[in-house]
């Protein structure tokens, strides 16, 4: 949760607000709670209201939403129980996920949370032996994984493209589509579909303009892509080349990323994806118009790998939360931009003021976003109500003061100072992504590249991300508490 929030103040005559955070730090004084900074911890849960809470949202954008349990920490029971509570309508099983039980099990728990299995995940490195034998042996493989998937109801299976050392298998083209072709043939025989993902470590089809080539030169009916955004952003593919698939797309995962400079692809894959809406991918709502163009009709599900998300088996409930409002987001803003809807219309919180005196808060006081009152026009004040009930922070904002009173009239001495920009900090990267979305999404605010306050890791990371309107209001800069 957040630990504490600095409320920075307009300026009134004879005050001045710090240009940079140097400054900001050299001028704060905790005795002295009626200058420029305010320190209470935050005890708000971001949980949502309930499975049904984003239901008007979910009814409003195109596609169903899927999840992946490697996203968490915790056994498949609590797994599942968690995408089932946020309201997904699909999850994606892991093949270790069947170590803990078995498929006929697993398959009548889904039921009974009302979750269509939608994939089996992943087959590994199946294509491109030269060694006739080996690949029989995969093949025997793989048609044991088809009769699980009868089991668990679901005629999808995601293979990833091959990723063991160029000694052990072939680069030569015609050798991967042929063995790609019998593989194909054989999931016809049980109904299945196989949707060849590039992992963007792979040992030769790692990007995607390869993965659409290899796609259509197997050219079967039950071969096609699964497409996967971070192994598409990774390697700066454009995205042309998914125009003309058209029902050659079978999945597709989402995720965002912050931009970062890592020295293997693989440590950046495994740690430090994240939802829709908390990273820093441009191009993730202009793919999605591309496939709604091509006709896809499948789920959007998200496969996510991050450290923080899998720290503990408690963050189940709060990540599966934040992974279907971030994908609800991303549905939003595509309706938005390309179908002409108004999900999510602009708004703008002016300032913001605290309702109690700012001589009395107490820098140990539980402290909520609700003991602030956020000034902004009557129009911006229905769009932020909608925001909180679409997105499933109602109850968290049940008793927002909103105010479209004047700024000057709030500008005296007995009364606490106007706000113009929120230092929110927190004590973990889990809570940094929780807040990054919430902010986005609710205030209908942008991430401000050029903001002194940015601060990042030396490869990247963010520490500090601040965030605000255009045409000016409040700023919001969120902070992880290094101390």
């Amino acid at each position: 949760m957040a630990d504490y929030m600095e409320c920075q103040q307009i300026p009134t005559p004879g005050t001045s607000i710090p240009s940079t955070p140097t400054e900001s730090k050299a001028s704060l004084s905790l005795d002295q709670l009626d200058t420029q900074i305010i320190n209470a911890t935050v005890n708000d849960d971001l949980s949502n209201d309930g499975p049904n809470s984003l239901q008007t949202l979910k009814n409003a954008v195109p596609y169903k939403t899927s999840m992946a349990t490697i996203t968490f920490n915790g056994t498949i029971w609590e797994k599942v129980d968690a995408v089932a509570s946020a309201g997904f309508d699909g999850i994606e099983i892991m093949a270790p996920d069947l170590d803990e039980t078995t498929p006929e099990e697993l398959y009548q728990y889904c039921q009974s949370k009302n979750l269509e299995i939608i994939v089996l995940q992943p087959f590994r490195d199946l294509e491109g032996y030269d060694d006739e034998s080996k690949f029989q042996s995969k093949l025997e493989e793989l048609e044991k994984t088809f009769k699980v998937m009868q089991v668990l109801h679901t005629d999808l299976m995601m293979c990833c493209a091959n990723c063991l050392p160029e000694s052990e298998i072939s680069s030569d083209e015609s050798t991967i589509i042929k063995q790609l072709r019998v593989a194909a043939d054989l999931a016809a025989k049980y109904n299945i579909r196989i949707a060849y993902e590039n992992l963007s470590w792979a040992t030769h089809i790692y990007t995607l303009d390869k993965l659409c080539h290899i796609v259509r030169e197997v050219d079967r009916p039950n071969f096609g892509l699964c497409l996967d955004t971070f192994h598409i952003n990774i390697h700066n593919s454009s995205l042309d080349v998914i125009d003309n698939m058209g029902d050659k797309i079978f999945f597709v995962q989402f995720c965002d990323a912050p931009i970062l400079k890592l020295n293997t692809i693989i440590e950046y894959a495994r740690n430090y994806r994240v939802f829709p809406g908390q990273g820093e991918y441009s191009n993730i709502v202009e793919m999605l118009s591309r496939i709604h163009n091509g006709g896809y009709k499948g789920y959007l599900s998200l496969e996510v790998f991050n450290a923080s998300f899998r720290e503990s088996t408690s963050y189940c409930k709060p990540v599966a939360d934040d992974a279907l409002r971030g994908l609800l987001y991303l549905q939003g803003l595509f309706c938005d931009q390309y179908l002409d809807k108004h999900i999510f219309p602009s708004l703008k919180v002016d300032y913001a003021i605290l309702n109690t005196p700012v001589t009395s808060v107490s820098t140990d006081r539980p402290f909520s976003w609700t003991d602030l009152t956020l000034h902004m026009d009557q129009s911006s004040q229905a769009i932020f109500k909608l925001n909180c009930e679409n997105l499933g922070y109602a109850k968290y904002f049940n008793s927002q003061t909103l105010s479209s009173d004047s700024a000057a009239s709030m500008l005296t001495p007995t009364q606490s100072p106007a706000i113009s920009r929120i230092i929110l900090k927190v004590n973990n990267r889990l809570e940094y992504n929780r807040q990054y979305l919430f902010i986005r999404s609710v205030f209908g605010m942008s991430h401000i590249q050029n903001d002194p306050y940015n601060t990042a890791t030396d490869f990247g990371l963010p520490n500090s991300s601040t965030f605000g309107y255009s045409s000016g209001g409040l700023i919001i800069t969120l902070t992880l508490n290094q101390e």
